[in-house]
């Protein structure tokens, strides 16, 4: 059936502004974190309706429009006064993010937490980079590496030291283990992970690239193993692409069942607890992923299994209701929290057409 005849579950207009002064980090207001809409008018849901039944038609070609400005908020160049983000042609990484301050033990100079003009490397650029690299190599973009710089800085032998420990720091190599690369199937050089890790926050910087310099690269780098048990889809979803990765495919399918099994429609809709979590939109972008990513063993996706793909429809229109009018996607919207590379870069790389094939 032609794209334009399929029915939309979700229409919106946002009205209003959130207005506030409170925050996790400072500076939230200046770097528009309460330009978010207060309310949406929304269409009922109607489950009989038709849809494409091809990868390309139901994720990619209606969003055309949403997809390209995602990929245009990335994009930006970042200039130096902003205090905000943007790409920096020089290190081919996007810049600007909130992480833990510290107190340099060396010098007794405190730097405080929250925005910093550094590169962050997991997770605001590596989950994106692959797919704006893809993008951006298109007809009429300027072409990027942003996967080479990020591989460049976290691959062996590169190492990273926490410099709040002063002469008793010790360097920390990434080891390949991050959850973000179940997100890129097979692509990296390093075994995929084995178990989904947690992370310490951004607390490991590239020697001479810490806060006394005036570009600070840092990353998270993996922990210890979550237990196996569901968790909100930060975890939860890369715990359901290892088990595909692992041939483990009808818990795989009954994992992302139950999952869709606690979306709530709303203006926007939500998916429910354990599985929801406080960052609504990367739960939202992550579910799209493992649909997609994902085949029951007749070869057909996830997206495809019955009764799935009206509630699909619905998260895919909650995620780009949330769309802010410079193209970049918020964290959350209940409460509402502002625009980033991460929650951005994820929602491109749910759409991105070559995800597929990633897993294939």
């Amino acid at each position: 059936m032609p794209i334009q005849s399929r029915r939309r579950f979700l229409k919106f207009a946002a009205t209003g502004a959130i207005i506030g002064a409170a925050g996790i980090f400072g500076g939230l207001e200046a770097l528009g974190y309460f330009n978010q809409p207060t309310s949406f008018t929304c269409q009922q849901v109607n489950p009989t309706a038709t849809f494409p039944n091809t990868d390309d038609g139901f994720f990619i070609e209606p969003y055309q429009t949403q997809i390209n400005q995602l990929v245009n908020w990335l994009n930006t160049p970042w200039v130096p006064a902003s205090g905000g983000y943007g790409f920096d042609s020089n290190y081919q990484l996007i810049r600007g993010g909130n992480w833990p301050g510290y107190v340099d033990s060396s010098t007794g100079k405190v730097f405080q937490s929250g925005y910093h003009p550094g590169m962050v490397l997991i997770d605001s650029n590596y989950i994106l980079a692959k797919t704006l690299d893809w993008f951006n190599s298109q007809s009429g973009r300027t072409p990027t590496n942003i996967f080479s710089a990020c591989s460049n800085y976290l691959y062996p032998p590169s190492s990273f030291v926490d410099p709040a420990l002063g002469a008793n720091a010790t360097t920390a190599m990434y080891n390949g283990l991050d959850r973000r690369e179940l997100f890129l199937g097979k692509l990296s050089v390093w075994p995929r992970p084995n178990a989904v890790y947690q992370t310490a926050s951004q607390i490991w910087y590239l020697p001479g690239h810490t806060l006394n310099d005036i570009s600070p690269i840092v990353t998270a780098l993996p922990t210890t193993p979550i237990p196996n048990q569901p968790e909100d889809m930060e975890y939860y979803a890369p715990q359901i692409l290892l088990e595909y990765l692992n041939n483990e495919v009808e818990q795989a399918k009954l994992d992302f069942l139950n999952v869709i099994s606690h979306w709530q429609p709303g203006c926007p809709g939500q998916i429910g607890g354990p599985y929801g979590g406080s960052y609504t939109s990367r739960c939202l972008s992550f579910t799209i992923v493992v649909a997609r990513c994902c085949k029951d063993t007749d070869g057909t996706p996830f997206w495809l299994l019955p009764n799935v793909q009206p509630v699909m429809q619905q998260i895919i229109d909650s995620l780009w209701a949330i769309q802010q009018g410079d193209g970049g996607i918020p964290t959350s919207y209940n409460p509402p929290f502002g625009v980033t590379p991460e929650s951005t870069g994820e929602a491109l790389l749910a759409f991105d057409p070559n995800l597929p094939s990633r897993f294939s």
